[in-house]
């Protein structure tokens, strides 16, 4: 296993500028017995038929659903798509808590009526102010991280059964997604509490990394064409992350000798080809026992950079080709470094001018950074 990117100053991170409820009541079963010659034909005719109550079978809520629903909470808290929040400045903490809250969805709370009552998941918090709310649900976000289920490529004897639904997955991507944009419009906001935030985050995503089983040698060796093409296919996602890494490293390599020194893109540009050269490595290390994808010396860009202009536009195509490699990584990848590696991400876009409240839109999924250079 490679070691995470070494821990940068205070402000390591390139810093920018300025499932639903059954609805309905509970189920009533109706036994009427009619037997010619009884009194229960009499009782079935004359309406007064046996009846019973029964409560609904509730659905099992599973970690990600349990933190998907306390992050809805938070958002609600501040008044996040309740009308009251006030419109028209899309760049307002509280135009950025509306389409949060959007992507997360409302809380999830049992029927009403029910003979035996059950408790929400989580409880109401107090109402919080748009730049509270925010720090609220990225430290939630990164507090249950580590708790949440992941597919281990690396682990012997899994059980199927145990392992997380895609379905889990998806829930937890949307949740990573709204910490970074969270986090993002939180330096706008509070950047002592924003630098904070981003610790925590990287310290979980480390310690992760950290805990790790390590594959002993040789394993995977002796496996047959069909067990190693099955484990291949598991770790494809891993694998176009492991590429994009590649892609995302040379493309800041060559972009950044065109950016204007003053630039916050320039500022970091060093950072951050260290950073996704330690992503390769990890993503690697994740991969195991499937073989990782081999770099190339050189990937032919989208876009070449020959002026400050054109190199930030190479830039944002690399964050949002690892972006989307992310998401297709997202159920292999342990949740805390996935939360890290999208958080990168989102701050590194948004020092190349290209500031995302939300990354996986339903189009970041198909972009890529380039190919390889025969």
């Amino acid at each position: 296993m490679h070691a995470p990117a070494p821990r940068s100053a205070p402000l390591s991170r390139t810093e920018p500028r300025g499932g639903a409820a059954p609805a309905g009541p509970p189920r009533r079963t109706v036994l009427a017995a009619a037997l010619a010659g009884t009194g229960l034909l009499v009782a079935a005719t004359s309406g007064c038929g046996l009846r019973l109550d029964r409560d609904p079978e509730m659905p099992a809520l599973g970690p990600a659903d349990v933190l998907r629903d306390a992050v809805a909470r938070i958002l609600a808290a501040a008044g996040a798509g309740d009308g009251t929040d006030p419109a028209g400045d899309a760049s307002s903490p509280a135009a950025a808590l509306r389409v949060f809250a959007a992507a997360v969805g409302p809380p999830w709370n049992p029927p009403e009526g029910l003979r035996s009552p059950v408790p929400a998941p989580n409880p109401d918090p107090a109402p919080l102010k748009p730049a509270a709310a925010l720090e609220a649900l990225i430290t939630r976000i990164a507090s249950d991280a580590p708790e949440l289920p992941f597919v281990s490529l690396a682990a012997e004897g899994a059980d199927p059964e145990e392992e997380p639904s895609a379905e889990h997955a998806d829930t937890f991507a949307v949740l990573a997604d709204v910490s970074a944009g969270a986090l993002l419009r939180l330096y706008r906001a509070d950047a002592d509490a924003a630098r904070a935030a981003a610790d925590r985050i990287r310290d979980s995503a480390e310690a992760a990394l950290a805990s790790l089983p390590r594959p002993a040698d040789g394993v995977g060796a002796e496996a047959s064409g069909s067990e190693q093409a099955e484990t291949d296919l598991a770790a494809a996602g891993l694998a176009s992350l492991v590429t994009a890494a590649y892609q995302a490293e040379y493309a800041y390599e060559r972009a950044a000798v065109h950016l204007r020194e003053d630039s916050p893109a320039a500022a970091g540009a060093r950072e951050r080809i260290t950073a996704l050269a330690a992503v390769a490595a990890q993503a690697s290390a994740l991969m195991a026992p499937a073989a990782p994808p081999a770099d190339s010396p050189a990937w032919e860009l989208r876009t070449p950079p020959r002026d400050h202009a054109s190199a930030l536009t190479v830039l944002l195509e690399a964050e949002d080709g690892l972006a989307a490699a992310l998401h297709a990584a997202r159920a292999q990848t342990p949740p805390p470094v996935l939360l890290d590696w999208l958080t990168d991400s989102t701050l590194a876009r948004a020092a190349a001018g290209g500031g995302q409240d939300l990354r996986w839109d339903g189009t970041a999924a198909s972009a890529t950074a380039g190919e390889a250079r025969g």
